[in-house]
């Protein structure tokens, strides 16, 4: 087992147990161009939610800067191997009926943990 396979068992069963009070079922949903109709010229989008598994809380105030980031955001920790999508800037979350539209999505460099921005829309 490598390193990042043991750091994202490690984080799922403290997910499972030490944090589980801490943990939010969070959908994603993203838009993909499904088809194009020569016929009508019409093409067609689909949208698509997964769900997973991660921590909501508050941006940190050293990650506000006014603009990209500000105070209202929100800040989404995902483990990467329970996300069957690679999350993008405008898809949406939505946490306990709340939508929120991505506005940054980094993941660390071990790829352990996606993190992301949101902001309520």
């Amino acid at each position: 087992m490598g390193l990042q396979s043991e750091i994202q068992a490690a984080l799922g069963d403290a997910f499972d147990a030490d944090l589980a009070d801490a943990v939010s079922v969070i959908g994603f949903s993203y838009t993909s161009t499904a088809a194009y109709d020569t016929s009508t010229g019409i093409t067609t989008n689909t949208e698509t939610t997964v769900q997973s598994r991660g921590l909501v809380e508050p941006v940190s105030n050293d990650m506000i800067d006014g603009e990209v980031v500000i105070a209202s955001d929100t800040s989404f920790t995902i483990l990467s191997n329970e996300i069957s999508i690679t999350p993008k800037i405008s898809d949406k979350i939505t946490v306990d009926g709340i939508d929120y539209s991505i506005n940054i999505a980094l993941i660390d460099p071990a790829k352990v943990a996606w993190n992301l921005i949101g902001r309520v829309v």
